[in-house]
Formats: structure tokens, sequence, C-alpha cells
């Protein structure tokens, strides 16, 4: 599993993919350029971190209230695992 914690005070907001000389360059939200590349994907790649990142975070939260959900419905609603692959579906989409 990954420790999101790393990467705490990372520049939040949407970072950008460019173009020096010949190599892709990502900048971060403050226009800062943090990285150089002669690949546009792993540019790219770079570029969407603080997206990836983010969610993470938001699956990791959705996962832990269903998993709470599961736990405390197992008694009160037996036919639960019948709506199982369907939340699962809306939670990865």
């Amino acid at each position: 599993m990954i420790d999101t914690d790393k990467y705490e005070g990372h520049t939040e907001g949407e970072w950008t993919v460019g173009a020096r000389k010949g190599a892709m360059t990502v900048k971060d939200s403050n226009g800062e350029e943090i990285a150089a590349t002669n690949s546009y994907p792993i540019a790219r790649l770079m570029a969407d971190a603080p997206l990836l990142l983010a969610e993470v975070k938001r699956l990791r939260e959705e996962l832990a209230l269903y998993r709470q959900g599961l736990i405390d419905g197992m008694h009160m609603y037996p036919d639960i695992y019948n709506y199982l692959p369907l939340y699962l579906r809306e939670l990865i989409e």
C-alpha cells in the first residue's frame, strides 16, 4: 500500500506540460518547472500526480465507509451482498 503521508506539502493544483528545447517539461501550479523528460506520456503522468493522489485518497475514504457500512449492515441487511457489485462499480467510476 502507498504511504500517501510522504506526499504532504506537495504543490497542489493543476500541473501543466510544456516543451523546452526538445524536452517535455512539467510545471507545478505556481509555474515552477519541476521536471523534464523526452516522453510526453511520462510528462503527463507527472503532471497528473496531484490528481492521482487525490483520487487514491478519495477511494480510500470511500472504501473505509463501505467497509464500515458492510460490517454494520451485515446484521441488519442479510441480502447486502446482492448489492456489492453495483456499489463497487459506482465507487470505481
